[in-house]
């Protein structure tokens, strides 16, 4: 059911962001049931987890990229700390933008 398949014992990597950024929770709610017994899963027929993990983590690839752009204009170190913890959170940020950050620490520490 959406994302994960029980027989293989597998889930949609990155998962766990789409239900931490409550993206799951404003999908089902408005399917939830009238009389209050569980969600109407009918409507979710065609329902694509995986493009929703995938926009999520674009989203805030795009985000950490930003603000290790801006760390770097600054250049204090406490932000740049901060926007490579965004980052490796995010994933596939821009390689060149991660190396630039971490030479830029090792001279301010």
């Amino acid at each position: 059911l959406f994302g994960m398949d029980v027989r293989k014992k597998t889930v949609v990597p990155e998962m766990c962001k789409w239900v931490k950024s409550g993206k799951m929770h404003s999908t089902f709610v408005p399917a939830l049931r009238e009389n209050g017994k569980g969600i109407d899963y009918s409507s979710f027929k065609e329902y694509d987890v995986y493009a929703e993990v995938r926009s999520i983590l674009n989203n805030l690839k795009i985000n950490a990229e930003k603000k290790l752009k801006t760390a770097l204009e600054k250049g204090k170190l406490y932000a740049l700390q901060s926007a490579l913890e965004e980052a490796k959170r995010a994933r596939n940020v821009d390689k060149d933008l991660v190396a630039q950050a971490n030479a830029m620490v090792a001279t301010l520490k």
